[in-house]
């Protein structure tokens, strides 16, 4: 009975050996070869989202939601679409006596593409074009009161992120960028930042 059964595991693994193999026009074998998945391939779908908050002087909150994919190995891509609300407080020695209040307060809106790369699993690179949309305050010219403006403006940010992995899908991530753009009315600028944007974030895919 031990013999029937050893013969038997011999021409099965012999059986599987050679379903690995393939015959190419001369008649030698060569190994199988795993043909790579072709089209849209839902496990390199990236989703989530980023969140900001700033506590201090300014209070600033946003949510960004962010949709990519993976283009080639540890290179991402997608769009991200982004609300913010911001307060602040201006002393009231730099406002006329006929203010009524030193709090102001607005919204902003954002959208753009990015592009990550990812180094040694924990350290991307991130760059990303986008375009902001928000409310600010100028004082006017004549009765010194602050009125709100709305702006429109691009940005260039760019900047280095660490990836924390809580499954084989999810990771949480935490991205510095700054804005190389510069422009004049940039959010990041008009709004106090130094230019910078600091975010955390929790993405699928990524």
């Amino acid at each position: 009975m031990r013999n029937i059964l050893l013969t038997l595991m011999v021409c099965l693994l012999a059986t599987t050996s050679e379903a690995q193999n393939i015959y190419n026009s001369s008649g030698r074998k060569t190994a199988k070869k795993t043909s790579a998945k072709k089209g849209f391939d839902r496990d390199k779908l990236v989703l989530g989202g980023d969140f900001r908050l700033g506590i201090g002087q300014q209070i600033s909150v946003g949510i960004a939601p962010i949709v990519g994919y993976k283009l080639v190995d540890n290179f991402y891509a997608g769009v991200r679409l982004g609300y913010s609300y911001d307060r602040f407080k201006i002393d009231y020695s730099y406002l006329p006596a006929s203010a009524t209040t030193n709090v102001f307060s607005f919204n902003s809106y954002s959208g753009g593409v990015w592009a990550r790369y990812l180094f040694w699993q924990t350290i991307y690179v991130h760059t990303e074009f986008e375009y902001n949309i928000f409310d600010t305050y100028y004082p006017n010219d004549i009765t010194g009161l602050y009125e709100k403006k709305s702006i429109k403006s691009p940005s260039v940010l760019l900047g280095v992120g660490l990836r924390q992995p809580i499954s084989d899908r999810a990771s949480f991530n935490a991205t510095i960028l700054y804005d190389v753009l510069n422009d004049p009315y940039s959010y990041y600028n008009v709004t106090g930042k130094g230019g910078f944007d600091f975010r955390i974030g929790l993405l699928v895919g990524f």
